[in-house]
């Protein structure tokens, strides 16, 4: 577009590849203060890309902020790239929704887990209900986030480091207003 040629879809495709390439890196394939110095990198410099992430993440990321609109990697193509498909997908039936609608659904799994260690699971559906974030519902959105993650991790095979997995029952001063300390595993 900085080079005054028509727009089509393309473009998208190489926004697309700039907002991959900012969530790999954490920062903008290009960066000035001063606008026409961050235009000229735009359309003359290539960004660079540091051997931190995996080389099929680099090659896709590459073919979609190509500078030559014809060569650039079509949606299609996207679809077919070795990166893209490294990720199992969610099946159809498989849910990861709080709400259906405005409706508050509980999850059966985290009821189970906070049965029994939160004292008034009434209250804390009601605050879910009501979309409100406060200490009642807190325990249900820790559990539910960390359930999610579990499943994430099982579908797609990733590692996190076990901290950050840290069992939500094991939060005793959430769970038990009386307790004052936080057991580790």
């Amino acid at each position: 577009m900085f080079c005054k040629k028509t727009y089509d879809h393309t473009a998208d495709i190489w926004s697309a590849g700039v907002v991959l390439y900012s969530m790999a890196y954490g920062h903008l394939p290009f960066s000035s203060d001063n606008t026409r110095i961050l235009v000229a990198k735009i359309v003359e410099e290539e960004p660079n890309y540091p051997q931190t992430i995996s080389s099929s993440l680099i090659d896709l990321m590459t073919r979609m902020i190509c500078k030559i609109p014809s060569k650039r990697i079509t949606i299609e193509e996207i679809k077919l790239h070795p990166w893209f498909n490294s990720f199992k997908t969610i099946q159809p039936g498989d849910s990861f929704r709080v709400y259906q609608g405005n409706d508050f659904v509980p999850d059966p799994v985290c009821i189970n887990i906070l049965k029994d260690i939160v004292p008034d699971l009434d209250s804390c559906f009601e605050s879910m209900k009501s979309h409100i974030f406060d200490e009642k519902a807190a325990p249900y959105r820790i559990v539910r986030r960390y359930e999610i993650t579990k499943a994430l991790i099982e579908l797609n095979d990733v590692e996190i480091p076990h901290s950050f997995l840290a069992s939500p029952l094991r939060m005793n001063s959430m769970t038990n207003p009386k307790s004052k300390k936080i057991n580790a595993r």
